[in-house]
């Protein structure tokens, strides 16, 4: 019996579904602290999973890193960073959180002198993006409308016990 070749396609989806699988994982048998907390009011949240391109971006850079290509600063940005770069870190159990430009940004900047103080690596920078808030952490997406910080922290605290609100 002869076999066709895996089509790229194929081989996309079968490495997206182990990345989830892996994520449900750590999920299930965690990292520390308590499970992520439900979406608050004006927040949803689901799975983060790579599309196949992207995958193909964290590839490439994970083949980079130390060699040209590094994770970004923790802390607050006020300026946009590197977008694979930044996704790359929230594989590496680094809590990313992207606003809005043009929002109100004091508990955001509270957010991040609380995780600097518990040596927690949390990224929080700017983003063009429809949504106010997204939070990655944990392979979890929080999307939220509105800027809800208390949010962010509860699905941090799932990881990093120090950062619930």
């Amino acid at each position: 019996m002869t076999g066709a070749p895996i089509s790229p396609r194929a081989l996309a989806t079968a490495v997206a579904a182990l990345v989830a699988l892996l994520a449900a994982g750590v999920l299930t048998l965690g990292v520390g602290g308590a499970e992520p907390a439900a979406a608050q009011p004006g927040c949803s949240s689901g799975p983060f999973v790579f599309d196949a391109a992207e995958q193909g971006r964290q590839r490439a850079f994970e083949a980079r890193l130390g060699q040209g290509a590094d994770l970004p600063a923790l802390g607050f940005h006020t300026t946009a960073l590197d977008v694979t770069a930044t996704l790359h870190a929230a594989t590496h159990a680094y809590v990313v959180v992207f606003y809005r430009p043009g929002s109100e940004t004091p508990a955001l900047k509270a957010l991040a002198a609380d995780a600097t103080a518990f040596k927690v690596p949390l990224i929080v920078a700017p983003r063009e993006q429809q949504a106010a808030l997204v939070a990655i952490a944990q392979g979890t997406r929080l999307e939220c409308a509105a800027p809800r910080v208390d949010s962010v922290r509860a699905l941090a605290a799932g990881m990093y016990a120090d950062l619930a609100a």
